[in-house]
């Protein structure tokens, strides 16, 4: 019997209100959402499992997004790279991922039956970064240079106390 091949479905951000309740998707049971904080400064998180064989696609904009999964890795690639390589560290350990994009990419993930996700993604448009006037160096990394380069990443296992603060946004 030959396997059917996962639903395709096209992804819509709506944005609500912090503690409004979350917009149905019929293939994820739990919580999630999308909030814009002020122009150009986004959280997206979900916390919930698949009930679906699927294919999520939609477009990202331009920003510089960090992501922290605290449980799960999903299958996802953004403009045809993984967004999560493959790190050395224990299995099923949180993860973080400061990705660069200067163009509109596509995201595509796949949800399967039961796929836990524990994340949040912060978003920050490169007006925002500059109205704050920020010019983050340290650690090896010059975040004023990184913002410049498309598909630009960097990926690492936080530490407990990261891993912990985000959980708590």
């Amino acid at each position: 019997m030959t396997a059917l091949p996962p639903r395709r479905v096209k992804m819509s951000y709506e944005d609500r209100e912090v503690g409004t309740p979350a917009y149905p998707v019929p293939w994820f049971n739990g919580d999630h959402g999308q909030v814009t904080l002020r122009p150009g400064l986004g959280i997206h998180y979900c916390d919930g499992v698949d009930t679906d064989d699927v294919v999520c696609i939609g477009e990202l904009a331009p920003c510089l997004s960090f992501y922290v999964f605290l449980s799960g890795r999903p299958e996802a690639r953004v403009g045809g790279r993984p967004l999560i390589p493959d790190l050395p560290g224990e299995r099923g350990a949180p993860q973080a991922v400061l990705l660069s994009r200067r163009e509109t990419e596509q995201l595509e993930r796949r949800g399967r039956p039961g796929q836990r996700m524990c994340k949040v993604a912060i978003s920050l448009s490169a007006e925002w970064l500059a109205d704050c006037e920020m010019d983050i160096k340290g650690e090896g990394l010059d975040l004023g240079a990184f913002t410049t380069r498309h598909m630009a990443q960097l990926a690492w296992t936080p530490d407990r106390a990261m891993a912990v603060a985000v959980e708590h946004i």
